[in-house]
């Protein structure tokens, strides 16, 4: 989970973190791990591009809610809710899915003739493809951002969970403990293995497929 902290830092660069994003080829607004060559853009066509950005979305939009708005369009790869900021008075969003196919899916529910846009609450989110173009990712077609975990109480409870997954990587919660890294991190653990933890993904809700 991102922390208060590094959530202000992100929000609130300084002009050496500002150069730095623009170095690594992102928006100097962008609020993500720039670091990873998975969240830096690529130079595909529109056609091959997952990711999407959506504005005018509530000011205190939540993932859980955003997530629950493209419910039977595709697996998920990413989301990052990016709240007001810079005098907007609504909250954006970056929605990666696992193929281009579920982009070009949610913009043709969005964006045909006479729809409003992505209707989260009372806003309507207007919805294009994200200019920092990410391309599909290279992963098993099992794979989803659920993930069901099953073990010792002592163990496998919210309090213990969050705690182990803070030390390795950072995520946000949608409903439950679901992220692709969390299972890498328990089948690299053996002492966790050796007590019984064990993980498998589930089909992600927001897929028409499941």
């Amino acid at each position: 989970m991102v922390s208060a902290t590094i959530r202000a830092m992100r929000e609130n660069p300084t002009r050496q973190e500002i150069v730095r994003r623009v170095q690594h080829g992102v928006s100097p607004r962008y609020q993500g791990d720039y670091t990873r060559p998975s969240n830096r853009p690529v130079n595909i066509p529109n056609s091959a591009n997952c990711s999407l950005w959506i504005t005018n979305l509530p000011p205190s939009l939540t993932h859980r809610e955003l997530l629950w708005s493209i419910r039977d369009i595709d697996r998920v790869w990413q989301t990052v809710v990016n709240a007001p900021a810079g005098g907007h008075l609504t909250s954006a969003a970056k929605i990666t899915f696992f193929t281009p196919a579920g982009a070009q899916a949610l913009l043709r529910r969005c964006n045909g003739l006479g729809l409003p846009g992505l209707t989260v609450g009372d806003h309507h989110g207007q919805v294009g493809y994200n200019r920092n173009r990410v391309a599909q990712p290279v992963a098993p077609a099992n794979h989803t951002r659920v993930l069901v975990i099953k073990g010792p109480t002592a163990l496998v409870n919210v309090e213990f969970l969050t705690a182990y997954f803070c030390s390795r990587f950072y995520y946000e919660i949608d409903e439950v403990v679901p992220w692709v890294m969390g299972k890498e991190a328990i089948e690299r653990d053996t002492v966790l293995r050796g007590q019984g933890v064990s993980a498998w993904f589930e089909a992600d809700p927001c897929d028409v497929r499941r």
